[in-house]
């Protein structure tokens, strides 16, 4: 699934290659806050019963509320029944320090066990040579 999220959030199913994507982003146009939350809520409940799930966040990294997205994600964590049954992998575009430190923190700060939250940003990437493909495909594929 692919969820968009400003001032709510909106969800699309099925989305299974580039061409939808591309298509949903042309569709959707960002505007108002960040309202993560909700988001990740709705993408914690498994769709996929016994299997790992991976939730992509690409985001400027500042939700409005970072308490409430840090009891989601730590509420998911503790929900797993394996500790990489769970990854959350946040990608921020925009460069503010802020966000930058926050997301970066996540993992540490929140008690996880390791490689349950894993964050970037644009810059680091383009600095690596790596595109977000690329780096998502990494961090997806490697286990710690």
């Amino acid at each position: 699934s692919l969820y968009f999220f400003s001032t709510g959030y909106r969800k699309f199913r099925r989305v299974n290659n580039a061409e939808v994507v591309r298509s949903r982003f042309a569709e959707v146009r960002p505007k108002g806050g960040t309202q993560l939350t909700g988001a990740l809520v709705d993408a914690f409940v498994p769709d996929n019963l016994g299997r790992p799930e991976t939730v992509l966040v690409i985001t400027d990294g500042a939700p409005e509320n970072r308490g409430a997205v840090e009891e989601a994600i730590l509420d998911a964590a503790e929900g797993a029944e394996f500790d990489d049954d769970l990854r959350v992998v946040f990608v921020q575009v925009g460069t503010d320090p802020s966000a930058t430190r926050w997301l970066t923190s996540l993992d540490a700060r929140l008690g996880c066990p390791p490689g349950v939250v894993t964050a970037t940003t644009t810059a680091e990437l383009s600095a690596s040579g790596l595109t977000v493909a690329q780096w998502v495909a990494r961090v997806v594929m490697t286990k710690d």
